[in-house]
């Protein structure tokens, strides 16, 4: 290939089959494993996952310029809509759930649909919300607009960004985990209907080998989509639970990827949040009281960890009731027991952890 020729970075995936290869792959002892200009096809991208390469150089080709541009005219369209109406949060709803809304809408008629699309909501989103206090404030908002599945939908990936960022993950990985966790909704499509009534006995028992599953799974998403595995492992095994009473699969611990773990959290706790917060009017701290009580051996402790603790912090300052019915301030969380911070009343300091008989509400 042409020295000259210009590279691009891709995630590896099948999107990058039949591209050529614009470095040498080492493997961890300094062996060269993979040759500069050598094709790239199923068994060698195999190869690179397995000798932990999430990105590389290939050379750039037509179909890359085009994907570039549309999606940057995607992205630059919709920022555009954003930022003219910046200050007026129900016509940002209402952009971003128009696109939501469009889309899922022809994964539910079973039409193909271009990740450009998906992968530019999710960029403008990483983009536009880069301060964690806005973007809680801007879910907030979200939630009292309505509480279609478009809203839900719109939260999770929300929630989702956060965790990325709490987790240090590079952008094209959390743009990745942002795009999942919009399209987590189609796993009651037609589609996936479709691929789960197709599994006869013999291919259901076959694909309880998480391998054989990710990669039937991979090629029917792919084939209609065009998703890349991490994000079609992410929606379809978001259910799964670490101990193994998750469906549709039954997977245990590592058995499930990792973005399907984060979104198992994130969306419980929406719905929970749906639930007590926004319907009845309870505090925060009690979701994370009901979170925290009920989640052994259902979620990923790593995440559910990081999730808690830090989502907890943005509660600081918060009134709340206690069941005397007095009002109270956050002013620090028991991290710990994050359910049962310190709390200011009358200038007093009350630690709910060494007070069990108060309880906020």
């Amino acid at each position: 290939m042409d020295n000259f020729a210009e590279r691009i970075r891709m995630h590896v995936d099948r999107t990058i089959l039949g591209k050529v290869i614009a470095e040498n792959i080492h493997n961890a002892l300094g062996a060269l494993v993979i040759g500069v200009d050598s094709t790239l096809d199923k068994r060698i991208i195999n190869k690179l996952q397995q000798l932990g390469y999430e990105e590389i150089w290939v050379y750039k080709d037509n179909e890359d310029e085009n994907r570039d541009d549309d999606s940057t005219a995607l992205e630059d369209e919709l920022s555009q809509d954003i930022e003219m109406n910046n200050d007026e949060p129900h016509k940002i709803y209402a952009i971003i759930k128009n696109s939501i809304e469009s889309m899922m809408e022809s994964i539910e008629d079973d039409k193909q649909i271009s990740y450009k699309k998906i992968y530019s909501i999710s960029d403008m989103l990483i983009h536009k919300f880069n301060d964690h206090g806005d973007l809680l404030q801007m879910i907030k908002y979200f939630k009292s607009m309505d509480k279609t599945t478009y809203s839900h939908s719109i939260v999770v990936g929300l929630l989702c960004l956060m965790m990325g960022r709490w987790m240090d993950f590079k952008e094209t990985k959390i743009r990745d985990l942002v795009c999942a966790g919009l399209l987590h909704h189609i796993k009651e499509s037609k589609m996936t209907e479709k691929y789960l009534s197709t599994m006869d006995d013999g291919t259901s028992e076959k694909l309880r080998d998480p391998n054989e599953y990710a990669e039937f799974v991979y090629e029917s998403m792919q084939k209609n989509f065009g998703m890349n595995l991490d994000i079609t492992l992410g929606v379809l095994q978001h259910q799964e639970r670490e101990d193994g009473s998750g469906y549709p699969m039954g997977l245990k611990g590592e058995q499930t990827h990792e973005f399907a773990k984060i979104i198992a959290i994130v969306d419980t706790y929406d719905n929970l949040m749906s639930q007590y917060v926004y319907e009845n009017e309870q505090s925060a701290f009690k979701v994370l009281e009901i979170f925290f009580n009920n989640s052994f051996g259902l979620f990923s402790p790593k995440y559910l960890h990081v999730f808690l603790n830090n989502i907890s912090y943005f509660h600081l300052g918060d009134i709340v009731t206690l069941n005397t019915g007095k009002q109270a301030e956050v002013i620090f969380i028991n991290t710990n027991y994050i359910s049962r911070p310190i709390v200011k009343m009358d200038d007093v300091y009350i630690d709910l952890f060494e007070n069990k008989e108060l309880e906020i509400m």
